[in-house]
């Protein structure tokens, strides 16, 4: 992706750039592990106010880093350096909506090249203002053409079958199982979990030696 930045210069009051997102579950759960915040009222199947059904608001702060991604990617672009953001959460946005992120230049200072903008994030499907707010930033003083680089991608593991089937094994009996030369840390790892799940009751066979080193 091809991504030019604006400078200082080349910023006039009036200037905007916006950028659309579906927000998914998936985005839901990787924000609340990057952040920390697991606040169930975020989380897609988690009935976070007891009314029986699971809320999935997409969280404030993630709505507020879409608007960094326009300052950082579009208006002005790469180099830009926050100095400010005010944030005013006006409406809620749930996961499966599409929302459109906007920033307008509505000041620019030439003593220290900074640059305030208006900010606000809507709702598509009916143009519901759910965020508004002001940036300042320190707008690029150099130009730059690039090539965007390539994020590694992230995989959302999910494991509600597997957990169901625990849930369901709990009460029964552990199996006594022959586990032949867990002798390095994976496969004795994965006999020692099944056991802490009272799934099966490990005999392990092999070099005692080799699995002890494993162990450690």
């Amino acid at each position: 992706m091809k991504i030019e930045n604006r400078t200082f210069d080349e910023l006039q009051v009036g200037d905007s750039q916006s950028l659309r997102r579906l927000c998914t579950q998936d985005d839901l759960l990787v924000f609340a592990n990057v952040s920390g915040n697991h606040n169930p009222m975020h989380i897609y199947d988690v009935d976070g106010d007891g009314d029986g059904q699971p809320e999935a608001y997409v969280p404030g702060m993630f709505l507020g880093s879409l608007i960094s991604a326009v300052l950082g990617n579009l208006l002005p672009g790469a180099g830009t350096l926050y100095r400010a953001q005010s944030l005013v959460f006006h409406n809620h946005a749930h996961a499966g909506d599409e929302v459109e992120s906007r920033v307008t230049v509505t000041d620019r200072n030439a003593r220290d090249l900074t640059v305030t903008l208006a900010t606000e994030v809507r709702r598509l499907r009916d143009d519901a203002l759910i965020v508004s707010g002001v940036a300042v930033v320190e707008a690029p003083r150099r130009k730059l053409n690039y090539s965007s680089h390539d994020l590694p991608g992230l995989i959302v593991q999910r494991h509600r079958h597997f957990e169901k089937l625990l849930k369901r094994a709990e009460p029964l009996a552990a199996l006594v199982t022959a586990v032949v030369c867990p002798e390095e840390p994976n496969a004795l790892g994965g006999a020692l979990l099944a056991r802490a799940h009272t799934l099966i009751a490990p005999i392990l066979i092999g070099d005692p030696v080799r699995i002890a080193a494993a162990a450690q």
